[in-house]
């Protein structure tokens, strides 16, 4: 994820989009949009793991653990399928 960041950055600022044309330039390249699914992908893992361990350290109740647990995962799955369509689509 650090590699990517530094990356996106060197990117940007080589690039410096600044209206819409020069947006969808930036993500035009095949390569840089599976790099930025990945990255996602990643971001994604790292937040259920993070948060799964601050549920389970600060939510006793065994249901309402569970609650949130499946409301995050669905959260999740969510913003996942909006990157596939903002990236593929």
């Amino acid at each position: 994820m650090a590699i990517y960041i530094v990356i996106a950055l060197m990117r940007f600022f080589i690039l410096q989009p600044d209206n819409y044309e020069a947006w969808l330039r930036f993500f035009q390249p095949s390569w840089w949009r599976i790099l930025c699914f990945v990255f996602w992908l990643a971001l994604s893992l790292h937040a259920w793991l993070g948060i799964r361990d601050v549920f389970k350290d600060y939510v006793r109740n065994y249901d309402v653990r569970n609650l949130l647990l499946k409301v995050l995962l669905v959260l999740l799955c969510i913003y996942i399928a909006w990157a596939v369509w903002i990236l593929f689509f």
